[in-house]
């Protein structure tokens, strides 16, 4: 079963958010500030759906070391470790199920990458026709496009980097040599160490940014 985590809405911000009137009502937004609380609904989506992903790979993998231990360390001790026991053809359709978890968690990473260029093309445009007010880069209460794009960014490389272990982790668990190295990488998929608590504080902040969440 996967690692219980904050969800986006029960996260803790990192940071206190100053009391400021909204520069933009609850009424249909329009220009950036729709497209930065449509960019952080999707940030919010595409995160819960790998969590599920997570979950799912996690249950493939915890069946894949049952049958390592049960047909293959076993029987190894059986044999005081000369008998060479082959893999067994059942772990095949389960690697296959764990390598389509993983190219569905990679669309997922594509899309988060895709926004946060978004974001960061926004804050770049914007740097290009910058206002003489100040205060206007403000797209709610507290952040700047820039800060979005700062934000979206370091979210999506948490993603990126664990994307990137997941496929370690599917060349390995079913070659795994004992029964401690199973467990290892079973620990690995189930805490996602790539991806840091305050990813989640950082998705809870653009939500409540943008006014998903009170």
């Amino acid at each position: 079963m996967a690692q219980s985590k904050e969800s986006p809405e029960a996260a803790t911000v990192l940071s206190p958010v100053s009391v400021k009137t909204p520069r933009h009502g609850a009424g249909n937004l329009t220009g950036n500030p729709r497209k930065v609380k449509d960019l952080a609904a999707d940030f919010h989506n595409y995160i819960m759906k790998w969590e599920v992903l997570n979950s799912k790979g996690m249950e493939i993998v915890t069946k894949i070391a049952n049958i390592k231990i049960e047909k293959v360390y076993d029987a190894q001790q059986v044999g005081d470790g000369e008998k060479r026991v082959t893999l067994p053809l059942e772990l095949n359709p389960l690697c296959d199920s764990l390598a389509e978890v993983i190219e569905s968690m990679a669309v997922l990473e594509s899309k988060l990458s895709y926004k946060a260029k978004n974001a960061e093309a926004l804050a770049a445009l914007e740097q290009l026709h910058p206002s003489s007010n100040d205060d206007s880069t403000l797209l709610f209460n507290t952040m700047t496009l820039q800060d979005v794009a700062v934000t979206t960014k370091e979210i999506q490389y948490d993603f990126h980097k664990e994307l990137q272990l997941k496929r370690v982790l599917l060349s390995k668990v079913a070659h795994a040599s004992s029964r401690e190295e199973s467990e290892v990488l079973a620990a690995c998929w189930l805490h996602q160490p790539y991806i840091k608590p305050q990813c989640y504080d950082l998705v809870q902040a653009l939500l409540k940014e943008t006014g998903h969440v009170k």
